[in-house]
C-alpha cells in the first residue's frame, strides 16, 4: 500500500471564520474584544496580587462584621467577582495590611459598586483607615469614571453605621429601594453624586 497520499486535510476550530481577527487588527492595534480581554487579564492580576492581604483582613473580622460586608458565607468574593475588580486600594501600616477598598465594575448590568473592609486588630480600629482607603478609591474614580460602567453604588447593611457615614461623607446619596437578605437584615443603597462633590 502506498504510504503517501495526494490528498490534503485541514481540521479547523468549530465556529472559526477565516480572515476574522478577534483580538488584534492587522496593524497590531487591539480590537474591542482584545481591549476587553486585556482589561479582564489586568483585573485578574490585580486580584491575585492582593488576594492574600485582603483575605487576612477579612479573616480577622468577626462573623458579624463579615456578614455586614458580604452576602457570601465566610468568603469575601467569588471568582466571578474577581473578574469585575476594576480598582483596589490596599492600606498598610508598615508591612501590615489594615484596610482595603474595592470598586467592582459590572459590565453586564451596567453599574459599578464599592466595598470596604478594615482589620479587626484593635491597634488599627477607629483610626480612619477605612475612610482613607475609600477616599483614595474615589480620587481614582474621578479620573477613570469614563472607564467603568454606569453609576457608582455603595450597598450597606442598615446597622453598619460607620460605613454609612463614610458613604455620605464621600458624596453618596440614598437612591434605591432597600432589600432584605436571607438573615432578615436590611440593606440600603447609595449612589455617588459626583455633581454634589465637585
Amino acid at each position: 500500500m502506498n504510504q503517501y497520499s495526494d490528498e490534503l486535510y485541514h481540521h479547523g476550530v468549530k465556529g472559526q471564520k477565516w480572515g476574522v481577527r478577534r483580538y488584534r487588527n492587522y496593524d497590531g492595534t487591539l480590537t474591542e474584544a482584545g481591549k476587553k480581554q486585556q482589561m479582564y487579564y489586568r483585573r485578574g492580576v490585580r486580584f491575585k496580587k492582593t488576594e492574600p492581604h485582603v483575605d487576612r483582613i477579612f479573616n480577622s473580622m468577626s462573623k458579624e462584621e463579615r456578614d455586614r460586608l458580604t452576602y457570601y458565607e465566610n468568603e469575601y468574593m467569588t471568582e466571578e467577582d474577581a473578574s469585575m475588580l476594576a480598582k483596589r486600594i490596599l492600606l498598610r501600616v508598615g508591612d501590615t495590611p489594615v484596610a482595603f477598598c474595592d470598586v467592582f465594575a459590572n459590565d453586564v448590568n451596567d453599574y459599578s459598586a464599592v466595598a470596604i473592609g478594615v482589620t479587626n486588630d484593635e491597634k488599627y480600629r477607629n483610626r480612619g483607615y477605612g475612610k482613607k482607603a475609600a477616599k483614595q478609591v474615589m480620587k481614582w474614580y474621578e479620573k477613570h469614571k469614563d472607564d467603568v460602567p454606569g453609576d457608582l453604588w455603595w450597598g450597606v447593611r442598615s446597622d453598619n453605621e460607620p460605613s454609612i457615614r463614610i458613604a455620605k461623607d464621600l458624596g453618596f446619596e440614598r437612591n434605591y429601594p432597600d432589600t432584605t437578605d436571607k438573615y432578615g437584615k436590611t440593606w440600603e443603597y447609595y449612589i455617588y453624586n459626583d455633581k454634589k462633590k465637585g
